[in-house]
C-alpha cells in the first residue's frame, strides 16, 4: 500500500475530488454489486470525508469511506459509512487502514461516542478486526443483506 489518506469536508472536496468519489462509489455499489440505489443521498455535506489516492500523480482514488460525528451528550453514536476500495486497491490493507483511521478520528473528534456502521454481511469480519459487534438481526438494504455493528467508546 503506497498511497495517501485525507480528511476533508464536503466543501473542501475539489471538483476532481467529488467526481472520483461519486464514480466509485457508484462503480462499486451500484454496477458491480448490481444494486440501483440513490447513491447521493444529501448527506455528504454533513460528513467528514477519507480518501485514499495513489497512482504516479497521487491523485487516482482507491479507497473512500465518510464519517458522521456523534454527540455523547445527545446519546448520538458517530456513524462510518460507504466504505469502499476500488478494485485494483483490494487486498493490500486499504479498507483495514481506512477504519483505522475513521475509528482514531472519531474518537478524537467525538470521544466517549459508540460508533456504528451498517455492515453488508459478507464484510463482517473486516469491522469485526476493527473492533466492531454485530448488534441485532440481519436486515435487508436495497436488496442487500446488512447488520449494525458497533465500537463502544475506548
Amino acid at each position: 500500500m503506497s498511497g495517501v489518506f485525507t480528511w476533508h469536508a464536503f466543501d473542501r472536496l475539489t471538483v476532481q475530488q467529488l467526481y472520483a468519489v461519486l464514480k466509485l462509489r457508484q462503480d462499486v455499489f451500484i454496477v458491480e454489486q448490481a444494486c440501483p440505489y440513490p447513491d447521493t443521498d444529501g448527506e455528504d455535506g454533513k460528513a467528514w470525508h477519507l480518501l485514499y489516492t495513489q497512482g504516479e500523480d497521487g491523485v487516482e482514488l482507491a479507497g473512500y469511506l465518510r464519517v458522521f460525528l456523534g454527540d455523547a451528550a445527545k446519546g448520538k453514536a458517530s456513524k462510518i459509512g460507504r466504505v469502499v476500495v476500488d478494485k485494483a486497491a483490494r487486498g493490500q490493507g486499504v479498507a483495514q487502514k481506512m477504519l483505522s483511521l475513521a475509528v482514531e478520528y472519531c474518537q478524537n473528534k467525538a470521544p466517549r461516542c459508540p460508533i456504528e456502521l451498517e455492515a453488508q454481511v459478507y464484510a463482517q469480519a473486516l469491522y469485526k478486526a476493527a473492533g466492531f459487534e454485530a448488534v441485532g438481526e440481519v436486515f435487508l438494504e436495497d436488496g442487500i443483506e446488512h447488520i449494525l455493528m458497533r465500537r463502544s467508546f475506548a
